[in-house]
Protein backbone atom coordinates (compact mmCIF):
# COMPACT_ATOMS: atom_id res chain seq x y z
CA UNK A 1 0.00 0.00 0.00
CA UNK A 2 1.02 3.37 -0.12
CA UNK A 3 2.70 4.56 2.85
CA UNK A 4 2.90 8.20 3.75
CA UNK A 5 6.46 9.72 4.86
CA UNK A 6 7.85 13.46 4.61
CA UNK A 7 9.04 12.75 0.91
CA UNK A 8 4.83 12.27 0.41
CA UNK A 9 4.32 15.54 2.20
CA UNK A 10 6.63 17.15 -0.22
CA UNK A 11 4.98 15.55 -3.36
CA UNK A 12 1.50 17.45 -2.12
CA UNK A 13 3.39 20.75 -1.37
CA UNK A 14 5.11 20.90 -5.14
CA UNK A 15 2.17 19.70 -6.86
CA UNK A 16 0.13 22.54 -4.97
CA UNK A 17 2.17 25.31 -6.01
CA UNK A 18 2.49 24.18 -9.39
CA UNK A 19 -1.11 23.17 -9.91
CA UNK A 20 -2.17 26.46 -8.23
CA UNK A 21 -0.06 28.44 -10.92
CA UNK A 22 -1.44 26.81 -13.66
CA UNK A 23 -5.00 27.21 -12.14
CA UNK A 24 -3.76 30.69 -12.21
CA UNK A 25 -2.35 30.28 -16.24
CA UNK A 26 -6.26 28.77 -17.17
CA UNK A 27 -7.75 31.03 -15.72
CA UNK A 28 -6.27 33.96 -17.12
CA UNK A 29 -5.04 31.99 -19.96
CA UNK A 30 -9.09 31.33 -21.14
CA UNK A 31 -9.41 34.84 -21.36
CA UNK A 32 -6.50 36.15 -23.07
CA UNK A 33 -6.61 33.22 -25.82
CA UNK A 34 -10.63 34.06 -26.45
CA UNK A 35 -9.87 37.47 -26.93
CA UNK A 36 -6.51 37.33 -29.57
CA UNK A 37 -8.21 34.58 -31.08
CA UNK A 38 -11.81 36.40 -31.90
CA UNK A 39 -9.56 39.53 -32.81
CA UNK A 40 -7.04 37.29 -35.82
CA UNK A 41 -9.85 34.98 -36.56
CA UNK A 42 -9.44 31.36 -37.91
CA UNK A 43 -6.83 32.08 -40.71
CA UNK A 44 -4.67 34.33 -39.08
CA UNK A 45 -5.13 32.31 -36.26
CA UNK A 46 -4.11 29.38 -38.03
CA UNK A 47 -0.84 30.83 -39.43
CA UNK A 48 0.28 31.50 -36.43
CA UNK A 49 -0.43 28.10 -35.37
CA UNK A 50 0.92 26.55 -38.30
CA UNK A 51 4.25 28.49 -37.73
CA UNK A 52 4.39 27.99 -33.90
CA UNK A 53 4.00 23.76 -34.61
CA UNK A 54 6.95 23.64 -36.80
CA UNK A 55 9.32 25.43 -34.38
CA UNK A 56 7.64 23.25 -31.57
CA UNK A 57 9.13 19.84 -33.40
CA UNK A 58 12.65 21.60 -33.60
CA UNK A 59 12.04 23.14 -29.42
CA UNK A 60 11.41 19.33 -28.82
CA UNK A 61 14.89 17.75 -30.48
CA UNK A 62 16.52 20.75 -29.12
CA UNK A 63 15.59 20.10 -25.49
CA UNK A 64 17.71 16.51 -25.58
CA UNK A 65 15.26 15.07 -23.67
CA UNK A 66 17.42 16.14 -20.50
CA UNK A 67 14.72 17.05 -18.23
CA UNK A 68 14.63 13.52 -16.42
CA UNK A 69 17.97 13.01 -17.44
CA UNK A 70 19.42 16.17 -15.58
CA UNK A 71 16.54 15.89 -12.91
CA UNK A 72 17.82 11.92 -12.03
CA UNK A 73 21.80 13.37 -12.25
CA UNK A 74 20.90 16.42 -9.67
CA UNK A 75 18.82 13.68 -7.50
CA UNK A 76 21.49 11.16 -7.53
CA UNK A 77 24.13 13.34 -7.01
CA UNK A 78 26.33 11.76 -9.97
CA UNK A 79 28.60 14.82 -10.12
CA UNK A 80 29.32 18.48 -8.70
CA UNK A 81 25.96 20.48 -9.26
CA UNK A 82 27.78 23.24 -11.12
CA UNK A 83 29.50 20.93 -13.24
CA UNK A 84 26.06 19.08 -13.94
CA UNK A 85 24.13 22.33 -14.84
CA UNK A 86 26.68 24.20 -16.88
CA UNK A 87 27.07 20.86 -19.13
CA UNK A 88 24.01 20.57 -20.01
CA UNK A 89 23.14 24.09 -20.64
CA UNK A 90 26.29 24.34 -23.20
CA UNK A 91 25.01 21.03 -24.82
CA UNK A 92 21.61 22.39 -24.81
CA UNK A 93 22.68 26.04 -26.27
CA UNK A 94 24.69 24.35 -29.11
CA UNK A 95 22.02 22.17 -30.30
CA UNK A 96 19.70 24.87 -29.88
CA UNK A 97 21.45 27.47 -32.54
CA UNK A 98 22.40 24.43 -35.12
CA UNK A 99 18.39 23.64 -35.01
CA UNK A 100 17.43 27.27 -34.75
CA UNK A 101 19.24 27.54 -37.99
CA UNK A 102 17.13 23.97 -39.87
CA UNK A 103 13.78 25.77 -38.29
CA UNK A 104 14.53 28.41 -40.54
CA UNK A 105 15.34 26.65 -43.83
CA UNK A 106 12.19 24.36 -43.08
CA UNK A 107 10.12 27.07 -42.63
CA UNK A 108 11.30 28.89 -46.08
CA UNK A 109 10.66 26.08 -47.59
CA UNK A 110 6.65 24.84 -46.22
CA UNK A 111 5.73 29.08 -46.45
CA UNK A 112 5.78 28.45 -50.70
CA UNK A 113 6.88 32.17 -50.79
CA UNK A 114 4.55 33.47 -48.23
CA UNK A 115 6.25 36.53 -46.81
CA UNK A 116 3.66 36.94 -43.87
CA UNK A 117 4.52 33.02 -42.71
CA UNK A 118 8.19 33.15 -42.81
CA UNK A 119 8.66 36.54 -41.09
CA UNK A 120 6.75 34.89 -38.14
CA UNK A 121 9.14 32.26 -38.38
CA UNK A 122 12.11 34.19 -38.51
CA UNK A 123 10.72 35.42 -35.56
CA UNK A 124 9.65 32.35 -33.52
CA UNK A 125 12.63 30.11 -34.62
CA UNK A 126 14.76 31.73 -31.77
CA UNK A 127 12.70 29.70 -29.22
CA UNK A 128 14.65 26.88 -30.13
CA UNK A 129 17.88 28.25 -28.47
CA UNK A 130 16.15 30.55 -25.67
CA UNK A 131 14.45 27.56 -24.93
CA UNK A 132 17.95 25.98 -23.29
CA UNK A 133 17.23 28.60 -20.22
CA UNK A 134 14.77 25.32 -18.91
CA UNK A 135 17.84 23.57 -17.35
CA UNK A 136 17.36 25.91 -13.88
CA UNK A 137 13.95 24.80 -13.67
CA UNK A 138 15.53 21.16 -13.88
CA UNK A 139 17.58 22.29 -10.97
CA UNK A 140 13.95 23.31 -9.24
CA UNK A 141 12.34 20.01 -9.86
CA UNK A 142 15.08 17.92 -8.83
CA UNK A 143 15.54 19.99 -5.41
CA UNK A 144 11.58 20.00 -4.58
CA UNK A 145 11.62 24.27 -5.19
CA UNK A 146 8.99 24.42 -7.43
CA UNK A 147 7.52 27.70 -5.25
CA UNK A 148 10.38 29.95 -6.17
CA UNK A 149 9.82 28.60 -9.63
CA UNK A 150 5.62 29.26 -9.47
CA UNK A 151 5.80 32.65 -8.54
CA UNK A 152 7.94 33.81 -10.87
CA UNK A 153 6.18 32.10 -14.06
CA UNK A 154 2.99 33.81 -12.30
CA UNK A 155 4.60 37.17 -12.26
CA UNK A 156 5.47 36.91 -15.95
CA UNK A 157 2.67 35.15 -17.35
CA UNK A 158 0.73 38.19 -15.62
CA UNK A 159 2.87 40.72 -17.71
CA UNK A 160 2.75 39.17 -20.84
CA UNK A 161 -0.53 38.60 -20.87
CA UNK A 162 -1.25 42.46 -20.10
CA UNK A 163 1.14 42.32 -23.45
CA UNK A 164 -1.08 40.51 -25.63
CA UNK A 165 -3.90 41.70 -24.36
CA UNK A 166 -2.79 45.56 -25.31
CA UNK A 167 -1.71 44.05 -28.81
CA UNK A 168 -5.13 43.20 -30.04
CA UNK A 169 -6.26 47.03 -27.96
CA UNK A 170 -4.12 48.66 -29.94
CA UNK A 171 -4.89 46.61 -33.03
CA UNK A 172 -1.31 45.13 -33.55
CA UNK A 173 -0.02 43.27 -36.51
CA UNK A 174 0.30 39.37 -36.45
CA UNK A 175 4.06 40.07 -36.29
CA UNK A 176 3.92 42.21 -33.36
CA UNK A 177 1.90 39.14 -31.73
CA UNK A 178 4.73 36.80 -32.64
CA UNK A 179 7.56 38.92 -30.78
CA UNK A 180 5.38 38.28 -27.35
CA UNK A 181 6.69 34.87 -27.78
CA UNK A 182 10.25 35.62 -27.36
CA UNK A 183 9.64 37.86 -24.79
CA UNK A 184 8.29 35.65 -22.43
CA UNK A 185 10.95 32.92 -23.22
CA UNK A 186 13.53 35.30 -22.54
CA UNK A 187 12.23 37.07 -19.09
CA UNK A 188 10.79 33.96 -17.77
CA UNK A 189 14.05 32.21 -18.14
CA UNK A 190 16.55 34.48 -17.16
CA UNK A 191 14.34 35.22 -13.80
CA UNK A 192 14.32 31.44 -13.01
CA UNK A 193 18.32 32.09 -13.73
CA UNK A 194 18.48 34.86 -11.66
CA UNK A 195 16.70 33.15 -8.63
CA UNK A 196 18.89 29.52 -8.73
CA UNK A 197 21.52 32.03 -8.29
CA UNK A 198 20.41 33.59 -5.16
CA UNK A 199 19.29 30.85 -3.34
CA UNK A 200 21.74 27.75 -4.48
CA UNK A 201 22.80 26.22 -1.75
CA UNK A 202 25.20 24.01 -3.38
CA UNK A 203 28.56 26.22 -4.48
CA UNK A 204 29.85 24.15 -6.88
CA UNK A 205 31.75 25.68 -9.46
CA UNK A 206 30.64 26.04 -13.20
CA UNK A 207 32.44 24.32 -15.59
CA UNK A 208 32.26 21.87 -18.32
CA UNK A 209 32.81 18.02 -18.39
CA UNK A 210 32.94 16.62 -21.16
CA UNK A 211 32.85 12.65 -19.69
CA UNK A 212 29.25 14.08 -18.25
CA UNK A 213 28.42 15.15 -21.67
CA UNK A 214 29.24 12.24 -23.39
CA UNK A 215 27.23 10.04 -20.70
CA UNK A 216 24.26 12.18 -20.70
CA UNK A 217 24.27 12.25 -24.90
CA UNK A 218 24.70 8.51 -25.23
CA UNK A 219 21.69 8.74 -22.37
CA UNK A 220 19.36 11.42 -23.68
CA UNK A 221 19.64 10.18 -27.16
CA UNK A 222 16.67 7.78 -27.08
CA UNK A 223 14.48 10.19 -25.04
CA UNK A 224 15.61 12.94 -27.43
CA UNK A 225 13.84 11.27 -30.51
CA UNK A 226 11.54 9.83 -28.15
CA UNK A 227 10.37 13.81 -27.00
CA UNK A 228 10.54 14.50 -30.65
CA UNK A 229 7.83 11.92 -31.18
CA UNK A 230 5.91 12.80 -28.84
CA UNK A 231 5.69 16.27 -30.21
CA UNK A 232 5.01 15.21 -33.43
CA UNK A 233 1.73 13.50 -31.78
CA UNK A 234 0.95 17.07 -30.74
CA UNK A 235 1.73 19.37 -33.36
CA UNK A 236 2.58 17.14 -36.48
CA UNK A 237 -1.62 17.49 -37.25
CA UNK A 238 -1.58 21.02 -37.34
CA UNK A 239 1.68 20.87 -39.69
CA UNK A 240 -0.14 18.84 -41.89
CA UNK A 241 -3.08 20.37 -42.06
CA UNK A 242 -1.52 23.64 -43.22
CA UNK A 243 0.72 21.69 -45.76
CA UNK A 244 -1.96 19.84 -47.47
CA UNK A 245 -4.96 22.25 -47.08
CA UNK A 246 -4.48 25.49 -48.24
CA UNK A 247 -6.91 27.15 -46.17
CA UNK A 248 -5.33 27.97 -42.78
CA UNK A 249 -8.67 28.47 -41.11
CA UNK A 250 -8.23 24.66 -40.54
CA UNK A 251 -5.51 24.76 -38.57
CA UNK A 252 -7.06 27.64 -36.41
CA UNK A 253 -10.17 25.69 -35.60
CA UNK A 254 -7.66 22.48 -34.63
CA UNK A 255 -5.41 24.59 -32.83
CA UNK A 256 -8.20 26.59 -30.56
CA UNK A 257 -9.44 23.39 -29.92
CA UNK A 258 -6.37 21.50 -29.08
CA UNK A 259 -5.47 24.52 -26.65
CA UNK A 260 -8.42 24.00 -24.76
CA UNK A 261 -7.58 20.22 -24.22
CA UNK A 262 -4.27 20.68 -23.27
CA UNK A 263 -5.58 23.17 -20.52
CA UNK A 264 -6.03 20.20 -18.03
CA UNK A 265 -3.10 18.37 -18.50
CA UNK A 266 -1.63 20.42 -15.66
CA UNK A 267 -3.21 19.01 -13.11
CA UNK A 268 -1.69 15.09 -14.02
CA UNK A 269 1.65 16.84 -15.20
CA UNK A 270 1.95 18.66 -12.11
CA UNK A 271 1.76 15.01 -10.41
CA UNK A 272 4.13 13.46 -12.22
CA UNK A 273 6.45 16.25 -11.64
CA UNK A 274 6.09 15.98 -7.69
CA UNK A 275 6.09 11.90 -8.31
CA UNK A 276 8.99 11.93 -10.11
CA UNK A 277 12.00 12.55 -7.82
CA UNK A 278 10.33 10.73 -4.86
CA UNK A 279 9.76 7.82 -6.69
CA UNK A 280 13.65 8.00 -7.97
CA UNK A 281 14.99 8.42 -4.63
CA UNK A 282 13.07 5.11 -3.40
CA UNK A 283 14.76 3.01 -6.35
CA UNK A 284 18.39 4.68 -5.40
CA UNK A 285 17.58 3.98 -1.27
CA UNK A 286 16.48 0.27 -2.64
CA UNK A 287 12.99 1.08 -0.89
CA UNK A 288 11.27 -1.90 -3.06
CA UNK A 289 7.60 -1.36 -1.50
CA UNK A 290 7.38 2.10 -1.30
CA UNK A 291 8.68 1.93 -4.50
CA UNK A 292 6.15 -0.05 -6.32
CA UNK A 293 3.42 2.01 -3.99
CA UNK A 294 4.76 5.41 -5.95
CA UNK A 295 4.48 4.18 -9.37
CA UNK A 296 1.08 2.16 -8.66
CA UNK A 297 -0.45 5.69 -7.24
CA UNK A 298 1.07 7.81 -9.88
CA UNK A 299 -0.78 5.70 -12.32
CA UNK A 300 -4.17 5.56 -10.74
CA UNK A 301 -3.85 9.86 -9.74
CA UNK A 302 -3.34 10.28 -13.06
CA UNK A 303 -5.70 8.29 -14.81
CA UNK A 304 -8.90 8.99 -12.88
CA UNK A 305 -7.94 12.62 -12.90
CA UNK A 306 -7.95 12.37 -16.83
CA UNK A 307 -11.45 10.47 -16.87
CA UNK A 308 -12.78 12.96 -14.97
CA UNK A 309 -11.31 16.24 -16.87
CA UNK A 310 -12.43 14.42 -20.15
CA UNK A 311 -15.88 13.41 -19.12
CA UNK A 312 -16.78 16.68 -18.22
CA UNK A 313 -14.99 19.00 -21.57
CA UNK A 314 -16.31 15.84 -24.42
CA UNK A 315 -19.93 17.19 -22.71
CA UNK A 316 -19.14 20.77 -22.72
CA UNK A 317 -17.26 21.08 -25.35
CA UNK A 318 -20.29 23.04 -27.42
CA UNK A 319 -20.98 25.29 -24.42
CA UNK A 320 -16.69 25.62 -23.90
CA UNK A 321 -15.96 26.40 -27.46
CA UNK A 322 -19.00 29.42 -27.64
CA UNK A 323 -18.26 30.82 -24.66
CA UNK A 324 -14.58 31.16 -25.61
CA UNK A 325 -13.81 31.67 -28.98
CA UNK A 326 -17.84 32.48 -30.44
CA UNK A 327 -19.34 31.22 -33.26
CA UNK A 328 -17.06 31.43 -35.91
CA UNK A 329 -14.83 28.88 -34.10
CA UNK A 330 -18.42 26.67 -33.76
CA UNK A 331 -16.54 23.62 -35.13
CA UNK A 332 -14.05 23.66 -32.52
CA UNK A 333 -16.34 21.56 -30.17
CA UNK A 334 -16.23 18.23 -32.02
CA UNK A 335 -12.27 18.65 -32.25
CA UNK A 336 -12.49 19.46 -28.78
CA UNK A 337 -14.56 16.32 -27.52
CA UNK A 338 -12.01 13.79 -29.22
CA UNK A 339 -8.57 15.81 -28.86
CA UNK A 340 -9.69 15.56 -25.26
CA UNK A 341 -8.99 11.72 -24.53
CA UNK A 342 -5.56 11.90 -26.40
CA UNK A 343 -4.21 13.57 -24.08
CA UNK A 344 -5.99 11.35 -21.67
CA UNK A 345 -3.68 8.82 -23.42
CA UNK A 346 -0.96 11.27 -23.37
CA UNK A 347 -0.20 12.00 -19.92
CA UNK A 348 -0.54 8.11 -18.79
CA UNK A 349 2.49 7.64 -21.39
CA UNK A 350 4.39 10.79 -19.62
CA UNK A 351 3.50 8.58 -16.03
CA UNK A 352 5.01 5.87 -17.31
CA UNK A 353 7.74 7.66 -19.01
CA UNK A 354 8.84 7.89 -15.52
CA UNK A 355 9.33 4.16 -14.47
CA UNK A 356 11.27 3.96 -17.67
CA UNK A 357 13.97 6.30 -17.18
CA UNK A 358 14.38 5.11 -13.44
CA UNK A 359 14.67 1.55 -14.80
CA UNK A 360 17.24 2.72 -17.35
CA UNK A 361 15.14 1.16 -20.21
CA UNK A 362 14.33 4.99 -21.68
CA UNK A 363 14.94 2.96 -25.12
CA UNK A 364 11.88 1.86 -24.96
CA UNK A 365 10.35 5.18 -24.72
CA UNK A 366 11.38 5.35 -28.92
CA UNK A 367 9.81 2.10 -29.63
CA UNK A 368 6.33 3.36 -28.52
CA UNK A 369 6.10 6.62 -29.59
CA UNK A 370 7.38 6.05 -32.85
CA UNK A 371 4.97 3.40 -33.22
CA UNK A 372 2.27 6.08 -32.50
CA UNK A 373 3.66 8.72 -34.84
CA UNK A 374 4.15 6.55 -37.82
CA UNK A 375 0.36 5.31 -37.25
CA UNK A 376 -0.99 9.08 -36.68
CA UNK A 377 1.15 10.01 -39.78
CA UNK A 378 -0.54 7.73 -42.18
CA UNK A 379 -4.19 8.20 -40.56
CA UNK A 380 -4.17 12.12 -40.96
CA UNK A 381 -2.92 11.39 -44.83
CA UNK A 382 -5.80 9.54 -44.78
CA UNK A 383 -8.49 11.08 -43.12
CA UNK A 384 -7.20 14.87 -43.96
CA UNK A 385 -8.08 15.58 -47.40
CA UNK A 386 -12.08 14.51 -46.38
CA UNK A 387 -12.79 15.40 -42.95
CA UNK A 388 -10.25 18.27 -42.21
CA UNK A 389 -9.30 19.13 -38.29
CA UNK A 390 -11.99 16.24 -37.08
CA UNK A 391 -10.15 13.72 -38.90
CA UNK A 392 -6.92 14.99 -37.24
CA UNK A 393 -8.29 14.58 -34.34
CA UNK A 394 -9.23 10.86 -34.78
CA UNK A 395 -5.51 9.98 -36.10
CA UNK A 396 -3.90 11.73 -32.77
CA UNK A 397 -6.59 9.54 -30.29
CA UNK A 398 -5.80 6.58 -32.38
CA UNK A 399 -1.74 6.77 -32.58
CA UNK A 400 -2.40 7.86 -28.25
CA UNK A 401 -3.93 4.90 -27.70
CA UNK A 402 -1.73 2.20 -29.19
CA UNK A 403 1.47 3.60 -27.82
CA UNK A 404 -0.29 2.71 -24.40
CA UNK A 405 -0.32 -0.93 -25.36
CA UNK A 406 2.68 -1.32 -27.48
CA UNK A 407 5.14 -2.23 -24.97
CA UNK A 408 3.40 -5.43 -24.17
CA UNK A 409 5.37 -6.79 -27.42
CA UNK A 410 8.25 -6.57 -24.92
CA UNK A 411 9.31 -9.19 -23.32
CA UNK A 412 11.36 -6.76 -20.74
CA UNK A 413 8.29 -4.37 -20.58
CA UNK A 414 5.28 -6.41 -21.26
CA UNK A 415 5.00 -7.60 -16.91
CA UNK A 416 4.94 -3.73 -16.18
CA UNK A 417 2.79 -2.68 -18.96
CA UNK A 418 0.37 -5.63 -16.91
CA UNK A 419 1.46 -3.55 -13.78
CA UNK A 420 0.33 -0.10 -15.34
CA UNK A 421 -3.13 -1.93 -15.92
CA UNK A 422 -4.06 -2.83 -12.52
CA UNK A 423 -3.37 0.36 -10.98
CA UNK A 424 -5.27 2.31 -12.57
CA UNK A 425 -7.68 0.99 -10.48
CA UNK A 426 -9.52 3.47 -7.99
CA UNK A 427 -8.49 1.95 -5.15
CA UNK A 428 -5.17 2.93 -5.40
CA UNK A 429 -6.37 6.63 -6.00
CA UNK A 430 -7.92 6.63 -3.05
CA UNK A 431 -5.19 5.39 -1.05
CA UNK A 432 -2.84 7.91 -1.71
CA UNK A 433 -6.15 10.32 -1.02
CA UNK A 434 -6.47 8.97 2.15
CA UNK A 435 -3.18 8.79 3.28
CA UNK A 436 -2.44 12.55 2.43
CA UNK A 437 -5.73 13.19 4.54
CA UNK A 438 -4.38 11.46 7.71
CA UNK A 439 -1.19 12.63 7.07
CA UNK A 440 -2.73 16.46 6.95
CA UNK A 441 -4.58 15.59 10.43
CA UNK A 442 -1.27 14.79 12.71
CA UNK A 443 0.40 17.75 10.92
CA UNK A 444 -2.22 19.75 12.71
Amino acid sequence: MFYVTGRIKKIAENSGWVIGQNIYFMLIGVFVAAVVARYFGPTLFGQLSYVVAIVSLFTALAALGMDTLVVKALVDKQTDEGTILFTSLILRVTVGLVLTAFALITIAILSQGDKALLTIGLICSALVTLRALDIFEFWAHAKMALKMVSIIKMATFTAISALKLAIVFWEGSLIAYAFIFLIDALITGSAIAIAYSLVRVDKTKWKFSLVFARDLLSKCWPVAISALMVMVYMRIDQVMLGAMLNDKSEVGIYAAAVKLAEMWHFVPMALIGSFRPIIMQYKADQNKVQYIAAIRGMYSVVFWLSGIFGILISFLSGFIVDVVYGQEFSRAATVLAISVWAGSFAVLSAARFVWLVTENMQRYALVYTLSGVIINVVLNYILIPTYGAIGAAYATICAQAISILVLSLFKETRQHNLFLLQSLSPVYMIEVIKNRIVRTKKDQ
